[in-house]
């Protein structure tokens, strides 16, 4: 999902998916809490339309993501989703809280304060945003519904949501667990690559490159436990575990069906496989699927469908998630 249009990308390299979901396997699983709160942000409609094209199906990640979230155990806090009348959504359940509030940056920054007044011992909070990216310079934005250009042509950044702001509106709960996924382009701005889990660079390497994305994994996998241990160097809290759609210059793709499931119901690529993650993510067979393993299924469906397809639909077409920081594993979907 793209703020800026023209993007240009260098070829896919190739990545030893099945070590790094070996190694994900091998984590420890705690056990799943009652007391776990999503906040769900889908943003598939903008303010400035004249301006800001429509971010497809962003509404039917979010929407599907908190449903999905409620059956398994977690409790919708709040959910601000804006609408197109053109898409649809499955209800949610009688567990999740709605409100008709659109996704202002402002009523996302209360969104959260008011869960750390009304939850201050949670002991997991989960941030969920589908909508527009941008990079401005070297900084990461997400981009709220009243996301506005200045007369110069420029984008208002103090409309924009930074990685800052972010981590400060989540670090305001006490919460033990902390946990943002971004399902947008350049979200990897939000996991600094020198810190992140798989040590994915922050754009795909030739494969003829010295240092490609093969060594780099093999470096990561080997130090797993010391990569999840550090504050990202940004950030004040490192409990945060932040996983993104894409990489820092890398834009994410809503189009799913037409590559992946021609059946399916319409969404974002990365949201679609962290979706799928609840059923087929289940490595060591406890029924309990972490943040780490759902992670690593949506990486390697990406790497192994779309990314080796996408690009003959759609022109540079490639990405890939990342995952950083976070003091442990979060249970995220409880099949018990």
């Amino acid at each position: 999902m793209k703020i800026s249009r023209h993007w240009y990308r260098i070829a896919l390299a190739t990545l030893a998916s099945a070590a790094l979901m070996a190694t994900f396997g091998a984590c420890s699983m705690p056990s799943a809490p009652t007391d776990r709160y999503a906040i769900v942000i889908g943003i598939a409609h903008y303010l400035d339309s004249n301006s800001i094209a429509d971010c497809s199906y962003a509404e039917n990640d979010a929407a599907a993501l908190g449903t999905k979230l409620a059956a398994k155990g977690w409790t919708v806090y709040d959910s601000l989703i804006s609408s197109v009348s053109s898409e649809s959504f499955p209800p949610y359940t009688t567990s999740v809280t709605t409100t008709s509030v659109l996704p202002y940056k402002a009523n996302i920054k209360a969104a959260l304060q008011n869960f750390a007044l009304a939850h201050p011992n949670a002991s997991s909070v989960l941030f969920y945003y589908s909508g527009h990216g941008t990079q401005i310079g070297k900084d990461a934005y997400i981009c709220p519904y009243d996301t506005r250009y200045l007369s110069s042509g420029n984008l208002d950044t103090s409309y924009l949501i930074s990685v800052s702001e972010l981590d400060a509106w989540v670090n305001g709960s006490g919460s033990t667990n902390k946990l943002v996924i971004l399902d947008s382009c350049y979200s990897g701005g939000f996991v600094p690559s020198t810190l992140s889990i798989d040590a994915t660079p922050g754009a795909y390497l030739p494969a003829t490159t010295s240092g490609s994305v093969n060594g780099a994994i093999s470096t990561a996998l080997a130090n797993a436990g010391a990569l999840f241990s550090q504050a990202i160097s940004d950030r004040s809290d490192p409990s945060i575990m932040t996983i993104s759609a894409s990489g820092w210059n890398e834009e994410s793709y809503s189009d799913v069906y037409s590559v992946v499931s021609p059946s399916s119901d319409p969404h974002g690529v990365f949201t679609w496989f962290f979706l799928e993650a609840a059923s087929n993510a289940d490595i060591n067979g406890d029924r309990l699927v972490s943040a780490t393993e759902a992670f690593g299924y949506a990486r390697s469906k990406i790497l192994a469908i779309w990314d080796a397809n996408g690009s003959t639909i759609y022109q540079n077409a490639t990405f890939l998630p990342h995952i950083s920081g976070g003091s442990g594993d979060i249970v995220l979907y409880d099949n018990r």
